[in-house]
């Protein structure tokens, strides 16, 4: 005969077993290590490996914005715009230069910090 305390112990680990299939049951394609290895055609189906993607790391002056004149000088210049198209069209024209040179210069900067990136 059969322990009462090891058919009690016999269930649990029927219970766990089957919970433990469910779980992998339920993993969704991208989880399950058949389908990455399938996706990333590396490795060999079913040798139940999971593939580690490789985390780019951000440094905070990475993506944090630099201090430049540029915005100071554009608010200068578009000033002078709107107050040339007010009052003198020599002076309207001579912002909108400005306005131009501002502009071209902010995203020159822009983009040779992003290339030294």
């Amino acid at each position: 005969m059969t322990n009462p305390g090891q058919s009690e112990d016999k269930e649990k680990e029927t219970r766990q077993q089957q919970s433990s299939e469910d779980a992998r049951a339920e993993q969704s394609p991208e989880q399950t290590p058949a389908s990455s290895a399938s996706q990333e055609g590396g490795e060999q189906q079913g040798t139940g490996k999971k593939r580690v993607k490789k985390v780019v790391q951000i440094r905070e002056e990475d993506i944090s914005p630099h201090s430049s004149l540029w915005p100071l000088l554009t608010t200068a210049a578009l000033s002078i715009t709107l107050v040339g198209f007010i009052f003198n069209p020599i002076v309207f024209g001579i912002g909108v230069v400005l306005l131009l040179g501002c502009i071209l210069g902010w995203v020159r900067e822009g983009s040779k910090q992003r290339k030294q990136r």
